[in-house]
C-alpha cells in the first residue's frame, strides 16, 4: 500500500513538472518572458530554456525570448493594458499588483510593469509613513 502511494505521489510531481515544462518552452512563452526582462531591465537570459526545455522547444522558447526582448527594450517606459473577458469578468492581462503592509496599514496598486506597481505602492505608502520600507511589498502577476 505505501509503495503505491510514493508511485502516484511521483506521478503527478512528474506530471505536474511536464505541464510546466509544456507551457514555458513554447514561442510565445519565451516572447513574453523576454518582453517582461527587458521592461524590467534585466540582463538577456536566453540559457533559462535550455535547462529546462528539450533541444528543438529550447530553440522555440529562445527565439520568442529574444524577439520579446528586442520589443520589449523599444517599448520601455509605453503603458501596456492587456483587457481580457473570462467568465464574463473584465480583468487586466499581464498587469501586476503589488501590495505592501505596514504598521497596520495596507497599500495597493496594479500596473502594467512590477516596477511601476512597486514604486507606485511604495510612494503611496510612504505618503502616509515616511519609514515604509521597500521590503515589504509583495507582487504578483495577473
Amino acid at each position: 500500500m505505501k509503495k503505491n502511494y510514493i508511485y502516484l505521489i511521483s506521478l503527478v510531481i512528474f506530471s505536474g513538472c511536464a505541464a510546466i515544462q509544456s507551457q514555458n518552452c513554447t514561442e510565445n512563452a519565451g516572447y513574453e518572458k523576454g518582453m517582461n526582462d527587458a521592461k524590467m531591465g534585466r540582463l538577456m537570459a536566453m540559457g533559462q530554456f535550455a535547462m529546462i526545455c528539450s533541444g528543438g522547444d529550447a530553440e522555440q522558447a529562445q527565439k520568442g525570448y529574444r524577439a520579446g526582448y528586442e520589443a520589449g527594450k523599444n517599448s520601455q517606459g509605453a503603458p501596456q493594458v492587456n483587457l481580457t473577458l473570462e467568465n464574463g469578468k473584465l480583468g487586466l492581462v499581464g498587469a501586476y499588483s503589488c501590495q505592501v503592509i505596514y504598521n497596520n496599514q495596507s497599500f495597493t496598486d496594479r500596473a502594467s510593469s512590477e516596477a511601476l506597481a512597486r514604486n507606485n505602492v511604495l510612494r503611496k505608502c510612504r505618503e502616509k509613513i515616511p519609514s515604509c520600507s521597500e521590503n515589504a511589498i509583495t507582487c504578483s502577476k495577473n
